[in-house]
């Protein structure tokens, strides 16, 4: 198992371009490749990243956060929930986790399907969290 820490020199994402089969609305979306990457959608409508792994990441996070959740467990909707609930408290900007299918901006329908997915290794909105709750204040 590579045990490096994610950065944005050694991650990929996808640029996916959907297309809305109800009005017909084109649009793009980021998610993450493989799953070294967690993935949510601001309150601000931006797309933040995480890695999942090394220091910092989402399981680190989830420890830190969720002491009383067993390492090693299923991580379950629930967990995602409260886990999410407390990570919006260190954090600058409202998550909630993305959705696996997007649904379209313009009129909210589900059924899309996608046109083009384009890999690209390039800056993306990372989850920041407060320095504060990092150093253990």
């Amino acid at each position: 198992m590579d045990t490096r820490e994610i950065t944005s020199d050694n991650y990929c994402i996808e640029e996916r371009t959907w297309c809305c089969t109800d009005c017909g609305h084109r649009f793009t979306e980021y998610a993450p490749l493989g799953g070294e990457l967690a993935c949510f959608d601001g309150e601000d409508r931006n797309r933040y990243f995480l890695p999942v792994y090394g220091r910092h990441g989402y399981l680190e996070l989830m420890e830190r956060l969720m002491p009383e959740s067993e390492s090693g467990k299923p991580i379950l909707p629930d967990t995602v929930d409260e886990f999410l609930r407390r990570l919006c408290a260190v954090t600058a900007v409202r998550l909630s986790s993305a959705p696996a299918q997007p649904c379209c901006p313009q009129c909210g329908d589900k059924t899309v399907c996608e046109k083009r997915t384009t890999l690209h290794n390039h800056p993306v909105a990372w989850v920041s969290v407060s320095e504060n709750f990092l150093a253990g204040n």
